[in-house]
């Protein structure tokens, strides 16, 4: 077969004695990496058997029966290959146990994958520039095969972590038929573009990073979905980012306050200016409106460390949120309990290379980019729904792997309650999730202490929502996904914090658009503050806030700018009547409606 097709797989389980076979441990087939289990089975003896379907293995559960004189047949219609190659599933002698016995021979079967002639290159030009400094992305779609090829879906590139498209993105095609886009992480050829036999074309965009590093673009086998089949091999190319040469950058913010008035049911907006100084490297800005802090904290016992811990070291298994070719951006969390306000100093993360034993790969890779998170919950209700996020953005790399790494942090949690703690995996968080299967969450299986968590979205095309995890389509508890454990998530922290302006929790009805970005030095740029009193069901009364912005600013690194709300009575919204101050209750009975 060829890369672009699927096949069907075929597990047969034959019991030619006249009692029934029950499975005495379970039974389970592995498939290479390079294959992958897109749907349900079909079987003649679903009532006889519990099984488990991931994308790469399928687990018949023990307590399961052969019928007597039956064989059990289970068809897997939608198996598709993401590379060339041949590859053979074995399930060894003695692999299916049951209280009649076991197999005495193994069972195998081989699949070779031919390609289709669909390839993807990509180069960046120049292949290495300084922050702030654009580079052209190149990629080429190539089709070496028989058969002219027409884009059935949208080619999309994805940018890795902290490479952006340029400000003037010039987003380009070659291709006939086709059109080019951006978005800040994306660049997308329109669906319909063709290709013809022994042709190749271009699909182009502008980006930029204002941080110093270097930074890998990946298109995974299986990108070019066409009508002639898909590319069977992935495509990189690296970009190198080398530090400026200019001053530190120099944040600006005007005003330095705001008072704004509306009436409830009505909101209002507002411009917030964030600039660079001329000449300095680029500054990184991210704002979050969050509730006023009110009183300051009053910790027991000054100074005292707290360890934070639910693993015992080892790690038994990998867990990651996948579907199809693809991992999409989930939060993985450890509930802790405290007793007083505190400072989380440090957070320590074991990355896991593969399943323990030289099993599946877990898909990371050095230099990968996780988000550390932090959430609270005063009323320690158990679950991370209810609980609201502690400080800002703490990007850090994946420097090993199959270690505990610890990074530095620095999260204020203003009382008693539930704390959670962990990371997001950041290369998943966009929309579509990340080209490739990446399971980052190391398992421990010891002692499970029912405290580990994960939440994410349950769509390709919703972001993962790391500020309200309620929102989110997916929040549960290991257990309740069936694999009880503890992510190997650990932290320390103090006791004796002090509280800050900028450690209330977010703010419901103050928002900011856009939340995050970067300026070249000289550049500035207006972020939308709108208050709107209905979003959080405001009363008449005054509210206050702070919009907290944080940069890469060595000096002020985060800085505040207080935001006053009055709530004034609602205005009438009702149209074409003189009885909406409420004061005709005869012309209301009639169908004349007020708004109070």
């Amino acid at each position: 077969m060829t890369i672009a097709q699927q096949t069907e797989l075929f597990v047969d389980f034959s019991n030619p004695n006249p009692t029934p076979a029950v499975l005495s441990a379970a039974t389970v087939v592995q498939l290479p990496l390079e294959l992958q289990i897109k749907g349900e089975s079909v079987t003649n003896c679903r009532a006889y058997f519990s099984t488990t379907i991931t994308p790469s293995s399928i687990t018949f559960f023990g307590g399961s029966t052969i019928p007597p004189a039956t064989t059990c047949r289970f068809l897997f219609p939608g198996v598709s290959p993401r590379e060339t190659g041949s590859y053979t599933l074995t399930v060894p002698a003695g692999g299916l146990q049951t209280d009649l016995g076991s197999n005495a021979d193994p069972a195998s079967a081989t699949l070779t994958v031919t390609g289709t002639g669909l390839s993807v290159e990509q180069v960046f030009d120049p292949p290495s520039v300084a922050v702030g400094a654009s580079s052209r992305l190149t990629v080429t779609l190539r089709n070496d095969g028989a058969l002219p090829a027409s884009f059935s879906q949208p080619f999309t590139g994805f940018l890795p972590s902290q490479l952006e498209t340029a400000a003037a993105p010039n987003a380009a095609t070659t291709c006939s038929g086709g059109t080019a886009s951006a978005t800040r992480d994306t660049v997308v050829l329109s669906a319909g573009a063709s290709l013809p036999a022994g042709a190749a074309c271009t699909l182009a965009v502008d980006v930029a990073s204002p941080l110093p590093g270097s930074y890998t673009s990946q298109v995974a086998a299986g990108a070019m979905q066409t009508t002639a089949g898909t590319n069977a091999l992935a495509s990189t190319a690296t970009l190198t980012i080398a530090p400026g040469s200019g001053s530190a950058p120099l944040v600006a913010l005007a005003p330095a306050a705001f008072s704004l008035s509306t009436p409830a049911n009505r909101s209002v907006s507002a411009s917030l200016s964030i600039a660079n100084a001329s000449g300095s490297n680029p500054l990184i800005y991210r704002v979050e409106p969050r509730e006023a802090a009110r009183v300051a904290w009053t910790p027991r016992v000054l100074g005292s460390p707290v360890d934070f811990r639910l693993d015992d070291g080892s790690i038994e298994g990998i867990v990651g949120r996948t579907g199809g070719n693809r991992s999409f951006g989930s939060v993985w969390l450890n509930r802790f309990t405290v007793a007083e306000a505190m400072t989380i100093d440090s957070i320590s993360v074991f990355w896991p290379a593969a399943l323990p034993g030289g099993g599946q790969s877990s898909g990371l890779q050095l230099g990968m980019q996780p988000n550390l998170l932090v959430y609270y919950d005063a009323a320690a209700s158990g679950s991370p729904v209810n609980a609201v996020r502690i400080g800002v953005d703490r990007r850090v790399s994946i420097g090993a792997l199959d270690a505990f790494e610890t990074y530095p942090a620095q999260f204020a949690v203003p009382g008693a309650g539930d704390v959670y703690i962990g990371f997001v995996d950041e290369w998943a968080v966009r929309v579509g999730g990340y080209p490739g299967v990446v399971v980052p969450a190391a398992r421990d299986v010891t002692q499970p202490q029912q405290r580990s968590w994960v939440s994410g979205t349950s769509s390709p095309n919703v972001l993962t929502d790391l500020v309200n995890l309620a929102s989110n389509g997916f929040t549960a508890s290991s257990e309740a996904m069936g694999i009880p454990g503890n992510w190997m998530i650990r932290a320390t922290g103090s006791t004796g914090a002090s509280a800050t302006v900028c450690n209330g929790p977010a703010t419901q009805w103050l928002s900011a658009t856009p939340a995050s970005g970067w300026l070249n030095g000289g550049g500035s740029t207006a972020i939308e503050i709108v208050a709107d009193p209905a979003a959080a069901s405001l009363a008449e009364g005054t509210y206050q806030a702070n919009l907290c912005v944080s940069s890469n600013d060595a000096q002020q690194s985060q800085t505040p700018v207080p935001v006053t709300l009055t709530v004034t009575p609602a205005t009438c919204v009702v149209k074409d009547t003189v009885f909406c101050d409420g004061l005709d209750v005869a012309a209301e009975a009639k169908g004349v409606h007020r708004a109070n």
